[in-house]
């Protein structure tokens, strides 16, 4: 099926792989520890919902009215497991994206206010702290 027809134009192999990393980091991270379990459930609603028919649903009937208010993408509304998924798919977009930046001001003299130390010192450089 094509993107489009999927509702998912801005899918692309990596972020397609960020998405599947997700299921993996779900399952090894929220399945093994109760205290994640249930704020998992807290937060990304119950479940619980059978995850083929939430699917088969989603892609008749398409995301839920609204979607944009509540979820990070339209197929995060079909399941409770999709919606974290893609939330973590867009963290990681975004924290490439912020370390890309990170790395670029430290290499340019916008960055390098200590005269070229900036970038060797790692008291003083921004590629060394943690966000």
């Amino acid at each position: 099926m094509a993107r489009k027809q999927m509702d998912e134009v801005y899918r692309t192999v990596l972020g397609h792989f960020r998405h599947e990393i997700g299921h993996y980091y779900r399952d090894r991270l929220i399945e093994n520890s109760d205290k994640l379990f249930f704020a998992f459930r807290n937060l990304f609603e119950n479940e619980q919902i059978d995850y083929d028919e939430a699917l088969k649903k989603h892609y008749k009937e398409g995301a839920r009215a609204n979607w944009n208010q509540n979820y990070i993408s339209t197929y995060a509304t079909a399941h409770p497991w999709e919606d974290w998924v893609e939330t973590w798919a867009h963290y990681l977009h975004i924290m490439i994206h912020l370390n890309g930046l990170l790395i670029w001001y430290e290499r340019t003299s916008a960055g390098c206010r200590y005269k070229n130390t900036a970038c060797r010192n790692k008291e003083r450089s921004l590629c060394y702290r943690r966000l």
